[in-house]
């Protein structure tokens, strides 16, 4: 503990980290770095401190033994004087001479506080150590010795202080002992002087405690002292060497500034750019759809269009408003995934059913082109995988619609297979997407899925496009555990590869024998000119704010049968479903509670979400179906919470929401 310097080390360890951290915080904020000139000055600096921090701990320690080694031989010479070498080992505690010697003692350390003890220790013939002249100890200061470790100690006690330096005071040596050590009174180092009878012979020794935890303190304080002087140099260096550095950083960053300001400028032009191209694009893209809506909606309003013509309108207008609405799909979903909040489910799904309606959703467009268009199955499918059958459709249908939109003669395949080894409970299965079409150049390939990038403007004015596609696609094909890839060369076409984690086959049938083409309608879709399903007998209340909007919906619900009241506002909506409620209660012979509520989110006076809260607080127990335009992620968990049973999004799709009404009326309806 005295001797060691592990202190020091503890400093040096710390003033080290101090540095490296000035060190890396500069190199953090681009500052610059403590340079080597640096490091070696610090370095010189702690070694030089090892030995400041040792001779200030030694000068210390040698001040306070000399304190202490002074005054025993002074103390032993009194006690000779007063004639400790004639008192016998049998006098009584009242003896004259012991009653002096003992106030000698008191008195001594009355005068220096410091001192823990002073006491004299007699050798028997028999080697033995006893204590002769051991006062009482005020070691509390506070006036009273009132307990036994501040008792006087008797003639003859056993002393268990041995040892070389005992040893050497008996030989008539002064000794300073300053390794501690501890006895029934406390922690000590002690000073030993030897006292002599008349014939010169040591026949006692004189011995002074001095508290160790003092002793270590001053010499430990005297250390410190010394380091907190090292400490600030150290201080001081590690703030000088900051500051150069970061003096040293200001001035290169001048130098980088003209260089990063230009490219700042180059960027902000190309970014500005790209926007322009952008929106020019999206423009393109919105308004040629909406051209041909509303110049075939003009031309229904020609009285001399023919019934086939009028057809034909109608079924042009519907074309290009699902081609709008699949625009904003793709922008919508860009967003939810650049966002985070896109989610997918994986259900037990059949991979020949999800090729087949692909099949039968795009053959028409390869027919339209004059293009062959086939799909196949290479070795054993299974039956059924986990994905979202969702998703992996609008993947094959964006890969095998580009194929499409980029091959004018030859063909475009789609080959499925099975990959990974056969003893894997969990395979991949693989897509290819093969086409004879234009191909991609290198450079259009390495920003292919470049959200809101095509190969080049000839491509957008040529084929049109979001160029949000592939983007998606690839970010779906990550969530489903794949990735797409692809190989391409100009004019001699491209094979795009879709894989997809199967999840695990144990158990699942796997089809040896498939045909080469499966058409049927999409497994989740119906038909919007199939006839809709009936909703004779439903009473309907329709919380709808726009007039057109509710004409359109009105007209739909009517159709197939349905009673529909139509409110233009939230709070209407809750007084009306309240009112029909009670007057069945009372009259259920003339009045009936409506079976459905479809209720607009977005309405005045009150919305469609406290419409719903209010109607749940006060027992409306009927379906209430959210009609909202929002469509990002979270919407429907919103219309939810606040008390629907459903959610349908706009524009209607009119055989989605006949489903969806029938779906809640008879959930709701008493079993």
């Amino acid at each position: 503990m005295l001797h060691g310097q592990s202190d020091y080390f503890l400093f040096a360890i710390a003033c080290v980290v101090l540095l490296a951290l000035v060190d890396r915080r500069l190199r953090l904020h681009a500052q610059g770095r403590i340079t080597p000139v640096t490091w070696i000055v610090f370095g010189a600096i702690l070694a030089c401190g090892f030995w400041i921090v040792g001779a200030v701990g030694n000068h210390e320690r040698r001040r306070l033994e000399g304190m202490v080694e002074g005054l025993a031989p002074t103390y032993a010479m009194e006690l000779e004087r007063l004639g400790h070498a004639t008192l016998r080992m049998d006098a009584a505690p009242d003896d004259p001479l012991y009653l002096s010697l003992i106030d000698a003692e008191m008195r001594w350390m009355r005068a220096n506080k410091g001192i823990g003890d002073i006491h004299t220790v007699r050798r028997l013939s028999n080697n033995t150590l006893v204590y002769i002249v051991d006062s009482e100890t005020d070691y509390d200061h506070d006036g009273r010795f009132n307990s036994d470790r501040e008792e006087r100690t008797p003639i003859g006690a056993i002393c268990e202080q041995a040892g070389p330096a005992t040893d050497r005071a008996f030989e008539g040596q002064c000794t300073f002992e300053e390794n501690p050590f501890t006895n029934h009174w406390g922690t000590w180092v002690s000073a030993q002087a030897p006292m002599f009878d008349a014939d010169g012979r040591v026949e006692a020794i004189l011995g002074i405690d001095y508290p160790a935890g003092k002793w270590i303190s001053a010499v430990q304080w005297a250390r410190a002292s010394a380091i907190g002087a090292i400490g600030a140099l150290v201080i001081m260096l590690a703030a000088c060497s900051g500051t150069i550095a970061s003096l040293r950083s200001h001035i290169q960053e001048r130098h980088r500034f003209a260089t990063e300001l230009q490219r700042a400028i180059d960027a902000a032009g190309a970014a500005s750019r790209s926007k322009s191209e952008f929106l020019a694009n999206m423009s393109h893209e919105i308004r040629t759809p909406m051209t041909a809506i509303l110049g075939y909606a003009d031309l229904l309003i020609d009285p001399t269009q023919s019934p086939s013509d009028r057809m034909d309108c109608i079924q042009i207008i519907r074309r290009n408003g699902v081609h709008l609405l699949s625009i904003i799909n793709d922008i919508l979903d860009i967003s939810k995934i650049e966002a985070g909040r896109l989610t997918i489910e994986r259900i037990e799904t059949s991979p020949m059913q999800i090729l087949a309606e692909v099949e039968s959703l795009m053959r028409g467009r390869a027919l339209e082109k004059g293009i062959q268009f086939k799909v196949e199955y290479v070795g054993s499918i299974p039956e059924t995988i986990s994905t979202d059958p969702t998703r992996l459709r609008q993947i094959l249908v964006n890969l095998v619609g580009n194929a499409i939109k980029f091959t004018t003669t030859g063909e475009v395949r789609i080959a499925c297979e099975l990959i990974g080894p056969a003893d894997d409970l969990q395979q991949s299965l693989r897509f290819l997407v093969i086409d004879t079409g234009i191909g991609l150049t290198a450079a259009q390939q390495e920003h292919l899925f470049t959200p809101f990038v095509q190969g080049d403007n000839s491509t957008t004015r040529q084929f049109g496009g979001t160029g949000l596609g592939l983007t998606i696609s690839r970010e779906l094909a990550t969530m489903l555990g794949g990735d797409i890839t692809f190989e391409s060369n100009p004019c001699q076409g491209s094979v795009f590869k879709l894989e997809i984690e199967t999840g695990p086959l144990d158990g699942v049938t796997m089809l040896d024998s498939l045909p080469e083409a499966q058409c049927v309608a999409p497994s989740d879709g119906i038909d919007p000119l199939s006839e809709p399903r009936s909703l004779t007998g439903m009473r309907i209340l329709l919380a709808e704010d726009g007039p057109d909007n509710q004409k359109l919906i009105s007209f739909v619900l009517r159709k197939v049968g349905a009673e529909v009241v139509i409110v233009e506002n939230g709070k209407k909506a809750v007084t009306e479903a309240l009112a029909a409620t009670a007057l069945e209660r009372n009259a259920p012979d003339t009045v009936r509670a409506f079976d459905v509520i479809l209720m607009d989110m977005q309405m005045p006076e009150m919305d469609g979400y406290a419409a719903a809260s209010l109607l749940r607080s006060k027992g409306y127990a009927g379906a209430i179906i959210a009609l909202t335009a929002h469509a990002m992620s979270g919407d429907r968990e919103r219309c939810i919470k606040a008390g629907c049973n459903d959610y349908a999004t706009k524009p209607i799709d009119r055989a989605k929401l006949l489903k969806t009404i029938a779906r809640n009326h008879q959930a709701a309806a008493p079993q």
